[in-house]
């Protein structure tokens, strides 16, 4: 299936970059966040930090000798509140972690068996 996107109701959408367009876009896969509100925000920063302790940053900006990821920075993901995707939303934060912790066994797992 593919991802499908609609930001009509993201203000500014044609300043922001098309790769952090495209990094947010399928960052709501990985995060199990559909669509970004204000409501919702705090949720999605969370998520992002934990995505990022667990794989590292998934989009910085290139200046920060830290490379901190942008996907769990207020100010940066403001700018994408009403973006909405076709993904399906885990609500349940320990659901989410469950299947992000079900995912890094199958991954080393594929390692182990494919080790060269």
């Amino acid at each position: 299936m593919s991802l499908n996107y609609d930001a009509s109701k993201v203000t500014g959408w044609d300043k922001i970059s098309s790769s952090s367009k495209e990094a947010v876009c399928f960052a709501t896969m990985s995060l199990g966040i559909g669509e970004i509100t204000s409501d919702n925000l705090d949720e999605w920063l969370d998520r992002a930090r934990v995505r990022e302790a667990w794989y590292g940053a998934a989009i910085f900006q290139h200046d920060d000798p830290k490379h901190k990821c942008l996907l769990g920075d207020r100010e940066f993901m403001s700018q994408f509140i009403g973006l909405r995707t076709n993904v399906t939303t885990v609500k349940a934060m320990s659901r989410w972690i469950k299947i992000q912790h079900d995912n890094l066994c199958m991954t080393r797992e594929w390692n182990r068996r494919n080790a060269s």
